[in-house]
């Protein structure tokens, strides 16, 4: 340093260069700016960050969120998505079963978890009643693999019958004179991702009481689509079902 008379500054400053191993400058430009993907291998810190994260790596990002507003996140386990929020249950259809034996219900949305089904004034000409619900999906209607069981009481002999069924939900054997009216209410719902469960009750006064309740489980092999209420033993001669969802 026989000439540091020439550098017009003070020892601490210079001191500030003191560990170098090579030139400064040199050093400098080797550096990466911050638009030519720096790899970063400390802890970052910052205190704002612009943008939708959509270009990062090991960091999941959000959906589009164009044309989502007021929609709430979700995931199936492996992607993310957006979903409407309900406001409670929706009421979906109400059909008139007279003159026919079922009725197929194909639009159920997806993500469904609740769906309700209210029966009035089902009748049907004579002899036994057995409605029935076989739920399905794209592929078809699930027709085997139920534990479903439904029990009837009356107050006149027989005063009990129980029963089983593999192939829908089943609400018991219901008796008509021809004249009986029976109303109910079932109640579905998804206790997992496929998996559905099933509470009934329909109830008709004759001259004697009768009242059928039933309950049952059954798996899908993938998102239910569809359900189908349907008659085992006759035609309806009259009679509606509503059907709401949550």
């Amino acid at each position: 340093m026989s000439k540091s008379r020439d550098i017009a500054d003070s020892a601490a400053t210079i001191n500030y260069i003191d560990g170098l191993t090579s030139d400064a400058q040199t050093q400098l430009d080797g550096k990466a700016t911050l638009d030519a993907s720096p790899t970063f291998t400390g802890t970052v810190t910052a205190t704002a960050f612009s943008g939708d994260g959509s270009g990062l790596t090991g960091v999941d990002s959000l959906p589009s969120q164009t044309g989502n507003a007021g929609n709430y996140l979700t995931t199936d386990g492996t992607d993310a998505s957006w979903g409407a929020v309900s406001a409670g249950l929706t009421n979906s259809a109400t059909i008139d079963l007279a003159g026919d034996s079922a009725f197929l219900f194909t639009g159920i949305p997806s993500g469904v978890n609740l769906i309700l089904l209210t029966f009035y004034n089902l009748r049907q000409s004579g002899g036994q009643m057995g409605p029935r619900i076989a739920l399905g999906t794209s592929g078809g209607l699930v027709t085997s693999g139920y534990r479903s069981g439904a029990s009837r009481l009356r107050s006149s002999t027989p005063n009990y019958l129980p029963e089983t069924a593999s192939n829908a939900f089943m609400f018991g054997r219901c008796l008509d004179t021809g004249g009986t009216d029976y109303e109910g209410l079932a109640i579905l719902s998804r206790t997992s991702n496929n998996h559905w469960s099933m509470t009934a009750n329909i109830t008709a006064y004759d001259g004697t009481v009768q009242n059928n309740s039933a309950a049952g489980a059954v798996s899908l092999g993938g998102n239910l689509t569809q359900l189908n209420f349907y008659n085992a033993f006759g035609t309806w001669t009259s009679g509606t079902i509503g059907i709401s969802y949550l």
